[in-house]
């Protein structure tokens, strides 16, 4: 697999579409815009970094306005990483977000248990790398993700190995990846959750909740304080 990155016109007519291909498999799961013009990627990589093959590293690219690579680099342990958002800082910097299996001792496996942050600077060098994790014995498996108003971030994730196959719970952390409060819904394990949005003086989230024959979409708001 490799990573495809396209601009279009407004009605989907292509403009340019650029192929980055690495020896095993690359893949882009979210971008942003910078000022400037230039796009900041994230994914992941097993074909440079710490791992190969079949375990995975986080990516983060940077291309100019016209997709042409200003750099690319790999970040994680020898376990399992991806990143799947990222976004600008105030300080002209990037902060991505993902998961981890990295550093859970003898728990680390192929799964993504742990929520991530990466705190870089403009060129992609690392500043500060935080894992999610929780002392409620769940897994902080991040789906989406969105910016707060006080310039933290509202987390949309899935616990799918500890407490039972899944578990819908959202959380927030300030701006350095440090958790603020964190809601566990329908603790049954017959729901998800994908996408979370800001919506008006909360926050608005989206998956699905199953009766454990059916499944079906599902909406729940809250407010500031979750």
């Amino acid at each position: 697999s490799a990573c495809v990155l396209t601009k279009m016109t407004l009605n989907g007519s292509i403009i340019w579409s650029k192929v980055y291909d690495g020896v095993y498999i690359d893949w882009i799961e979210g971008i942003c815009t910078l000022p400037d013009g230039s796009i900041a990627a994230v994914g992941f990589t097993s074909s440079f970094g710490l791992n190969t093959f079949s375990i995975h590293d986080g990516l983060a690219m940077r291309f100019d306005a016209n997709g042409n690579i200003l750099w690319i680099n790999a970040y994680g342990s020898t376990d399992n990483e991806w990143l799947t958002h990222i976004f600008t800082t105030p300080d002209g910097g990037l902060m991505a977000i993902g998961a981890t299996s990295g550093w859970n001792g003898g728990t680390g496996g192929t799964y993504q248990d742990d929520g991530w942050m990466i705190k870089l600077d403009i060129g992609g060098d690392l500043q500060w790398s935080k894992v999610i994790q929780s002392d409620q014995n769940i897994d902080f498996g991040i789906q989406g993700v969105t910016t707060s108003a006080d310039g933290g971030y509202v987390m949309a994730a899935n616990d799918v190995s500890n407490i039972s196959d899944n578990v819908p719970l959202y959380f927030k952390t300030d701006a350095n990846g440090v958790i603020e409060w964190s809601k566990v819904y329908n603790n049954t394990g017959l729901g998800r959750l994908y996408s979370v949005d800001r919506s008006g003086d909360g926050y608005v989230l989206a998956g699905y909740v199953s009766d454990g024959a059916q499944a079906d979409a599902w909406l729940l708001r809250c407010d500031a304080a979750g």
